[in-house]
């Protein structure tokens, strides 16, 4: 089995999500992996403890630990089974369109994936990693950390919230 050392210098994507008083910093490929802050640097420092404390418990328990996943682990092939009807209608629109039924379905799915992660009803959410100052950029953002952040606003990934992320917080909620 390999040693924590080996786990910890992986370079896990970490998605960062607006939360109603901060933010929520996750690992996806280690399951309930995460850490809650007030600005993205506690809730990225606090995912660092965080991914030792799983780590560790995972390797004294003698369980798998699961490596980050990498471009190269998809195909770009799944078997999707559809009832005939509908199997009908998109080869009758392919043929329509002149294209292959495989380039029809793949045009559905990106139009419909690029439609939803551009919607504007995520703008306030996006906005909102932008709306108070940090007081320093966190070391998780040199490359050398990490493969990817993904800062996620009700589900949508924003390059401009990204790029805001290290620098940028939200404000926090006032004692009364």
């Amino acid at each position: 089995m390999k040693e924590l050392k080996h786990y910890l210098a992986l370079p896990y994507t970490i998605e960062i999500l607006p939360d109603e008083q901060g933010y929520v910093a996750t690992i996806p490929d280690l399951p309930g992996c995460m850490s809650f802050g007030y600005t993205v640097h506690e809730a990225l420092t606090g995912l660092e403890e965080v991914k030792e404390l799983w780590l560790t418990g995972r390797l004294e328990a003698g369980e798998e630990i699961p490596e980050p996943t990498k471009i190269e682990d998809f195909s770009g092939k799944f078997v999707l089974r559809i009832p005939r009807s509908l199997h009908r209608r998109l080869d009758h629109e392919a043929r329509k369109e002149g294209v292959s039924l495989n380039q029809y379905v793949l045009h559905l799915l990106s139009e419909r994936h690029h439609v939803g992660a551009s919607r504007d009803k995520n703008k306030p959410d996006a906005d909102r990693l932008g709306s108070a100052r940090e007081p320093g950029r966190s070391d998780w953002f040199k490359q050398a950390r990490f493969r990817q952040v993904r800062v996620t606003a009700k589900g949508t990934t924003s390059a401009e919230a990204l790029r805001t992320a290290g620098r940028r917080s939200a404000p926090r909620p006032s004692s009364r």
